[in-house]
């Protein structure tokens, strides 16, 4: 097989397609069936004949590896008389995935079709977190599905889809895959804003990961920390003074309160308590609800300070994790996430000990739990909730 190779360095070519990588479409069109089963998702099956002419066309990029291996593919699909742009068919090679590709194919194919469609909207139709969050990062929005083409072969090609029946049964308003959209129109009514990059928005609660990631923002980074409570109804105004103490004692620069207790009932908790809504059938969606109310005040004051950064103390462990990040990704996603709990691995001892060092007391007791209250419930972790061989406090 020939091999290819670029000039940089780089084990990877990526480049635009042509009739001389048409050898490449059959092994193209079976990866991108076997990414479909594996990850037990629905993606559009496409011929090798289909794949091989996009890239006769030059409507599609192919990333190949010096050993003459085809590494990954994506390829253009236009729609409404050239109105729409999709980019399909995002695919990396089992053995050359975890290296950063699929970012760099999506960039390319991006750019693309920029160039060649400077006017079109360009979309997305996924299921995948990875190409949601590269989507993002080039300015994608998350929108309905009526924001797209209305083309009736775009649909048409969803019909290989596993998913197809629920695409159907609702007549087109939404599917398992999420539709993400980059408008140019759009993005030239954009003003240029400068970003202070030395400001970091801390989603703060005073406990004990947040207080460690205010001293290491400010300390170990360098950067201005604005920590900010998003109060959604579980703090009293004690409370709320003692955080602000603690944030002053912890050196922020500037400690905000942002109320979003009327939202968060106005919006969310009135149509729990309407559905008698449980998780499981078993306890309120306490928690995760208020963590999206959180995540969309938090990217409001990051886009209002012209933030840099976003941090959060969630650990590798739990949910919330996902929560914020998907929020912030989404709702700002020129600004960069921070999460040095969980990039660290940190147990509770080691921050204990990291902000002792610091000069920082806390009640280290109390610190053993992790306690979340709030107007739709309560919960506590840690210790004992770890296992089940100790009784509950």
């Amino acid at each position: 097989m020939k091999k290819e190779k670029s000039t940089t360095g780089d084990p990877f070519l990526i480049t635009v397609a042509s009739a001389e990588h048409v050898r490449y479409a059959e092994e193209l069109s079976k990866l991108i069936e076997q990414s479909a089963k594996a990850r037990q998702i629905g993606i559009a099956k496409r011929e090798p004949e289909y794949i091989a002419e996009k890239m006769r066309q030059g409507k599609a990029v192919i990333a190949l590896h010096e050993s003459g291996d085809v590494a990954g593919f994506s390829y253009i699909e236009t729609w409404s008389h050239n109105k729409y742009v999709a980019n399909s068919g995002l695919i990396v090679a089992p053995k050359f995935r975890n290296m950063h590709l699929g970012r760099r194919i999506k960039e390319a194919i991006f750019e693309l079709s920029r160039k060649t469609f400077p006017d079109a909207k360009i979309f997305s139709i996924t299921t995948s977190h990875a190409v949601m969050k590269m989507n993002t990062d080039l300015n994608f929005k998350p929108v309905p599905f009526s924001e797209l083409t209305d083309d009736e072969e775009f649909w048409d090609g969803c019909r290989t889809c596993k998913n197809y029946d629920i695409l159907t049964k609702n007549n087109r308003k939404y599917c398992v895959c999420t539709g993400l959209l980059y408008d140019p129109a759009q993005e030239k009514k954009k003003p240029l804003i400068a970003r202070d990059n030395r400001t970091v928005v801390l989603a703060f609660s005073g406990g004990l990961d947040t207080s460690y990631c205010a001293i290491y923002l400010a300390q170990e980074l360098g950067l201005d920390v604005h920590s900010v409570v998003v109060d959604t109804g579980g703090f009293s105004e004690q409370d709320l003074k003692e955080i602000e103490e603690r944030a002053r004692l912890l050196g922020v620069k500037k400690h905000v309160v942002l109320d979003e207790q009327k939202a968060f009932y106005d919006r969310c908790i009135k149509y729990l308590v309407f559905g008698n809504v449980l998780k499981n059938n078993t306890y309120p969606l306490s928690v995760s609800s208020e963590r999206i109310f959180q995540a969309l005040a938090i990217a409001n004051y990051a886009r209002d300070v012209n933030a840099g950064y976003i941090a959060h103390g969630s650990t590798g462990a739990g949910n919330d994790q996902i929560r914020f990040d998907m929020a912030f990704s989404i709702l700002a996603p020129e600004v960069e996430i921070l999460t040095p709990i969980r990039d660290q691995a940190l147990s509770r001892n080691e921050e204990i000990e990291y902000l002792r060092r610091h000069g920082i007391e806390l009640d280290w007791e109390q610190a053993m739990y992790s306690i979340n209250k709030g107007i739709w419930g309560t919960s506590v972790g840690g210790r004992e909730t770890l296992n089940s061989y100790e009784y509950l406090p």
